[in-house]
């Protein structure tokens, strides 16, 4: 019996990584990723942030989050991340300065702010004299591109490339029925 919810359990985690990593894939610029709800917009910096090495802990749950979204641990520092899916207002140094005291409190080395819209100049100036990073819309729509490339690189090695546009439409088709790929070796699973 005990078996049986360990297989479950591994099954519901094979899905939640699938969708995790699609819900990035499928990112196409600014505007789809202001498209996003709040919570999925947590989720797409989740994932970006696993792609870059990081082990990732999603603290952001549906009540208050005491400032920070995840804590990114990679080669013993932790760097704590606060996510606002703004489309109109602007992150302001308030905000900011809170990501601040949250990073000296926990003892973080370092504090990233993700947008999806944009930051005061006060913000601006305030986190070049701390050790934060702010990311805009913009610049993260960049970042989201460069790890979907990556993806597409890993992928173009192992399948032949496309010649043409019926081609494409072919490998496309023939992509969206064949089976996901192992999370551990990226090889096709086999049922």
């Amino acid at each position: 019996m005990a078996s049986f919810f360990v297989l479950i359990l591994a099954v519901c985690a094979g899905v939640k990584k699938f969708v995790d990593r699609k819900r990035l894939d499928v990112q196409t610029g600014s505007e789809s990723i202001r498209r996003l709800p709040w919570r999925e917009f947590e989720l797409l910096i989740c994932e970006f942030y696993r792609r870059q090495g990081y082990l990732v802990d999603h603290t952001g749950r549906d009540g208050p989050d005491g400032g920070v979204d995840l804590v990114l641990r990679r080669n013993g520092e932790k760097t704590l991340v606060q996510c606002k899916q703004w489309r109109v207002e602007s992150v302001g140094v308030k905000l900011v300065r809170e990501l601040l005291g949250v990073v000296t409190s926990e003892h973080a080395r370092h504090g990233i702010f993700v947008t999806s819209g944009d930051y005061t100049e006060a913000a601006k100036d305030f986190a070049r004299s701390n050790p934060l990073t702010l990311v805009a819309g913009g610049k993260l729509a960049e970042m989201i591109r460069s790890v979907q490339s990556q993806a597409e690189l890993q992928v173009s090695e192992r399948s032949p490339p496309v010649s043409s546009e019926a081609d494409a439409a072919g490998a496309t088709e023939k992509s969206l029925s064949a089976p996901p790929n192992c999370p551990c070796c990226g090889d096709p699973m086999v049922k």
